[in-house]
């Protein structure tokens, strides 16, 4: 989940900032926002086809979902789902996205070819996070207030419910599809979910506060967003090992993280405080292979929420809970 919103204030007026970028790079061609693009209320998450035509934001506060043409910039669409959305994933064949309504515990099936939500998955309390396995035949959601693990079946329905740990915000799955990771807010830990048996099989300590995870492309390291409030970085694991092996830290308290398609750069989406006071924002850079972070973009307020990198690595979309979604051109 990209913001625990039972220790915040769902309904917030949307407000239009003027946003100003300012980074830091090597010297070749730095990232820049170039577009902001009005959606709903309260924008949370953002996924992108996997052609990379179309990209997909959850309006927590609408209840809806716009769908957002990337070669245009604009709004083609906007589907009516549960209450609250939160997170959004798109399936491997680019058909379904699935989204997770964390205010009355749904999760919706939208069928893209008709932009219309089909069905609604009774899954447990406040489901923050969704995510495809590989091959496209099972959707894992997390349930923040219930401390599990839903997962879906395309064929079957919902088959099987796993405990994992105290609040868990976000869950990924490994690129090789045997794993999934669950990053639980109430602990700092990871849950590391054997998918084939479907049990948990260890617990790696992360940090305080573990708020978000993502996989590396070539599934060798997760990158966990921790935070205890007053500092913020991001937890490196050695998936082989299944430890910690490094911690990078950040000027501002992490929310989510993406990778680029090469796996070279991570894109850490950070926040001044936890509160939703309009408080400034920024997206951190990452060199994947030394740790270290390269650059900032600078948001003048707005809350950055999700980030999410395109297919072909060119653009960065990051919603932001108090209007909009940025488009920064990463290369």
């Amino acid at each position: 989940m990209i913001l625990s919103i039972r220790h915040t204030a769902l309904s917030l007026a949307t407000a239009a900032v003027m946003m100003a970028a300012a980074f830091t790079t090597p010297a070749f061609a730095a990232p820049i926002v170039v577009d902001r693009i009005t959606v709903g209320e309260a924008p949370t998450a953002v996924a992108f086809s996997p052609n990379g035509k179309k990209a997909y934001v959850t309006n927590t506060n609408s209840g809806t979902v716009s769908v957002i043409n990337v070669k245009t910039g604009d709004v083609v669409d906007t589907i009516d789902v549960g209450l609250a959305p939160v997170a959004v994933a798109v399936s491997p064949n680019g058909r379904y996205a699935f989204v997770a309504n964390y205010g009355d515990d749904t999760v919706s099936m939208i069928d893209n070819r008709y932009g219309e939500t089909l069905y609604g998955f009774e899954v447990g309390d406040a489901p923050s996070s969704v995510a495809f396995s590989p091959n496209g035949k099972k959707v894992y959601v997390s349930n923040t207030e219930s401390g599990t693990v839903s997962v879906i079946s395309m064929k079957k329905g919902l088959v099987d419910t796993i405990d994992v740990g105290p609040a868990p915000n976000s869950v990924a799955i490994s690129p090789n599809g045997k794993k999934a990771y669950v990053a639980n807010n109430g602990d700092g830990t990871v849950s590391v979910i054997n998918v084939s048996k479907g049990v948990v099989t260890t617990t790696i300590d992360a940090g305080v506060q573990a708020r978000f995870v993502a996989f590396s492309p070539n599934g060798k390291k997760a990158f966990v967003a921790t935070t205890d409030f007053d500092l913020g970085g991001v937890s490196v694991i050695n998936v082989k090992k299944g430890i910690v092996t490094d911690t990078i830290t950040l000027s501002s308290l992490p929310v989510s993280v993406a990778f680029d398609p090469r796996g070279k750069t991570a894109y850490v989406s950070t926040a001044e405080s936890s509160s939703l006071d309009g408080d400034n924002g920024s997206v951190e850079i990452i060199n994947v292979a030394t740790g270290d972070v390269t650059g900032t973009i600078s948001f003048n307020g707005d809350y950055p929420q999700q980030v999410a990198i395109s297919p072909n690595g060119k653009r960065a979309y990051v919603a932001q809970f108090n209007g909009g979604v940025s488009v920064i051109k990463v290369r």
